[in-house]
């Protein structure tokens, strides 16, 4: 998935070891998975073309996050 929120959540629900983390992270990748939906539906709607691929900073996030893992989440 393109979205960073969606991204960065499963990494958290992941590799986290704090059940509060866990629980926001799965609430959040639930939120924005929902919109992220929306999103690319209306998009089709309006014919309105949607990059798929994350900015270079957000990428970056991403990538640093793949590394981390327990009080890091």
């Amino acid at each position: 998935m393109w979205c960073f929120e969606i991204q960065s959540g499963q990494f958290a629900a992941q590799k986290s070891i704090t059940v509060e983390v866990i629980d926001f992270a799965q609430q959040m990748i639930t939120d924005h998975n929902i919109q992220a939906k929306e999103f690319d539906s209306l998009a089709g709607v309006k014919n309105v073309s949607v990059s798929k691929t994350l900015p270079a900073a957000k990428q970056a996030i991403v990538n640093r996050l793949n590394g981390e893992s327990g009080y890091y989440f």
